[in-house]
């Protein structure tokens, strides 16, 4: 599987979105802060910015639309049957999170039935082995607007 650091002069963009595959579905990437992302296949749900995500068979993307675990967080909107990158560890800054959501609280890997990270008891609790890796997340600010920053770890 490639792997490669995602910067304009390797010519990775996080944010394109295109029909046909610009690189082998499951293909890593990092940014220069150490984020890393991986390109998915979007199912009929496509991916929504912000929303979490669960990898079906392979790498093929559908949102957490229906609580259950998740393997990542849409990195940028995707349409259906289109492909792009789902961010799968790091900060992300604008994470769809549940109401009253405060700094340094353990998020669950699952979702509520909008893809809105819930809050956890315990670090224990924050993980699964779903799809490609164990996830956990932590929230990194206070929600505000149900948003927040989060860490996935």
């Amino acid at each position: 599987m490639a792997r490669f650091l995602a910067n304009r002069l390797l010519g990775v963009d996080l944010t394109a979105t295109a029909t046909d595959a610009a690189v082998p579905v499951g293909t890593r990437v990092w940014d220069e802060d150490g984020n890393e992302y991986v390109y998915v296949l979007a199912g009929t749900g496509g991916v929504a910015a912000g929303v979490t995500q669960k990898f079906a068979s392979g790498f093929v993307s559908t949102a957490s639309g229906n609580a259950g675990a998740i393997d990542g967080i849409g990195f940028t909107a995707i349409s259906a049957a289109s492909y792009g990158f789902v961010q799968v560890r790091g900060i992300y800054t604008a994470a769809n999170v549940a109401t009253g959501i405060s700094t340094d609280d353990f998020l669950a890997p699952i979702a509520d039935a909008n893809g809105d990270f819930q809050a956890t008891v315990a670090p224990s609790s924050a993980s699964a082995v779903v799809g490609i890796a164990a996830v956990r997340a932590k929230a990194l600010s206070n929600e505000s607007s149900g948003l927040a920053s989060v860490l996935l770890y």
